[in-house]
């Protein structure tokens, strides 16, 4: 499972390659940490608490309906920081995603959890 130091490098690295602006950079940092803010010990949780709450992964925080709705909000800031702000937050709904419970990312048309990925199942041998 991708820790908050892996989502918010990917967050960082996304805003340097990008919009090469620190200003962009730390924002989109900001928008892949942002929704793991419905986890008590994560950073976003202690500045946001949504795990007051809401479960882990809930579609309010990992779905591509939060991503448009935190980028539309974020737009009335500016286009360019709402496009920073969505594609960390977006990084982070896409790499949770791929996690074994994965997420419900087509929330409120399908409450399935997409892209869970399953481990390889060993064989058992049988010694005889």
């Amino acid at each position: 499972m991708p820790s908050g130091k892996v989502h918010g490098t990917v967050g960082l690295l996304l805003g340097v390659v990008l919009f090469h602006d620190p200003m962009h950079m730390v924002i989109a940092g900001a928008g892949a940490l942002l929704p793991d803010s419905d986890i008590r010990r994560s950073p976003a949780g202690k500045i946001m608490p949504l795990w007051w709450f809401l479960p882990h992964r809930h579609w309010l925080t990992h779905s591509l309906l939060s991503v448009g709705l935190s980028v539309s909000l974020w737009s009335l800031d500016s286009p360019s920081t709402a496009l920073a702000f969505g594609a960390g937050h977006l990084s982070h709904v896409l790499l949770d995603s791929f996690t074994p419970r994965g997420c419900p990312l087509f929330y409120p048309y399908s409450k399935k959890y997409f892209f869970r990925h399953r481990p390889p199942t060993r064989k058992k041998r049988v010694v005889r």
